[in-house]
């Protein structure tokens, strides 16, 4: 299994490198009204913990403040002072 993981990361970074980091392959029209954030500003799925660094799901960064995420993910589990992370890797 921790071979299979291994390659899932090595084709996963392969294939993002060909667009290289944080810019996306092709522009983007931003048909946003809320103008949270530019289309080619913040791409990454990031992996929301807790604080044991358990993951709990994935999440996407909207804006330098605020990732989207599930809310299943939080239903009847207790986050201390409301404390967690949001962990993105790195290219």
């Amino acid at each position: 299994m921790a071979e299979m993981r291994g390659v899932l990361l090595v084709l996963l970074c392969v294939a993002q490198s060909s667009a290289g980091c944080g810019l996306q392959k092709f522009p983007l029209k931003d048909r946003s009204e809320e103008n949270l954030v530019i289309s080619t500003q913040f791409p990454w799925v990031v992996s929301v913990q807790d604080l044991r660094y358990t993951h709990l799901a994935f999440g996407c960064i909207l804006s330098e403040f605020w990732i989207l995420s599930i809310a299943s993910a939080f239903q009847n589990r207790p986050v201390p002072g409301g404390q967690g992370s949001g962990v993105a890797g790195a290219c």
